[in-house]
């Protein structure tokens, strides 16, 4: 199964992301209800490693933190632009992301905490579409992280559907 570590948004959070305006892309937005927050991602995992992994993470000590919408940005860059991403104040987030990362044996992997908004395949007039993003106030929006979740996702023709396989808080 493929499976990634992640941070569900509160549902005000998400609202919030959904109405914004942004520009057409070819390419997709993330549906509303699978905004979230990726710590890892693992792929493809079979039921043991899935467990073992379960096991590693519940040794982590976890207390519920706040933290804030900051940005509108892209990666890798404005000049050749895959994904748009919302960022979140990441200084919780980040240590967080470095005891799990410590637990599960994985060095140092380069960080930046966001929410994905869409992947893009292609944009027809990149300075219009770059002025209509940077265009785009964002509201530091302050919420509570409560838990972290490994969730197991199953890509479909429609769009990828996620699932809770554990639960940390």
């Amino acid at each position: 199964m493929r499976i990634f570590l992640g941070i569900d948004l509160p549902d005000e959070v998400k609202e919030y992301i959904h109405s914004l305006k942004l520009p057409n892309i070819h390419g997709t937005y993330v549906e509303k209800h699978n905004l979230h927050i990726t710590l890892h991602f693992f792929g493809e995992m079979n039921q043991k490693d899935t467990h073992d992994i379960i096991s590693k993470l519940k040794t982590i000590e976890f207390s519920k933190f706040e933290t804030e919408l900051t940005e509108i940005g892209t990666f890798p860059s404005w000049d050749y632009i895959e994904v748009i991403w919302i960022g979140v104040k990441d200084k919780y987030i980040k240590e967080l992301k470095i005891r799990i990362d410590s637990v599960l044996g994985v060095k140092n992997t380069k960080f930046h905490a966001h929410i994905t908004l869409g992947r893009v395949k292609f944009i027809p007039d990149k300075s219009q579409f770059n002025k209509k993003v940077k265009d785009i106030k964002i509201e530091n929006m302050k919420f509570v992280i409560n838990a972290y979740q490994l969730k197991k996702s199953e890509l479909t023709s429609k769009g990828p559907i996620y699932e809770n396989i554990a639960v940390f808080n």
